[in-house]
């Protein structure tokens, strides 16, 4: 079943409100009427000129919105790989952590285990 949610989803997606958006088409709607009621050719060429500029004011708004959710893309891919970056920092340092555990480990252990007798003169 396609919904009205469906059909619209990429509209309600640029608009903040449903509201704002019928706010914004009351204009078109109040105009186009204007223009069907009246015979006068000089008001239907008024009204469709304002129908164009606000056509180009919301053409305007929905590319700052465009470009803004590019800006924010963009400013999560650098979040990711500073956070991909500290990690692998991280896992770098506990790796040579590790190591030089165990080589002092393995260090000490050969001191105590070998035995004096094979230093000792005859």
């Amino acid at each position: 079943m396609i919904t009205v949610s469906h059909v619209l989803g990429d509209w309600l997606f640029q608009f903040p409100s449903l509201l704002t958006f019928q706010l914004c088409c009351r204009p078109h709607r109040d105009l186009s009427q204007d223009s069907a009621s009246t015979d006068v050719s000089q008001q239907i060429l008024q009204n469709l000129s304002e129908q164009s500029g606000i056509n180009t004011q919301l053409l305007g708004t929905i590319s700052s919105q465009n470009i803004q959710a590019q800006k924010d893309r963009a400013n999560q891919i650098n979040l990711a790989l500073q956070q991909a970056r500290h990690l692998s920092m991280e896992s770098t340092r506990r790796r040579r952590e590790s190591s030089a555990a165990s080589d002092l480990g393995r260090n000490a252990w050969g001191v105590i285990g070998t035995p004096t007798f094979l230093y000792e003169q005859p």
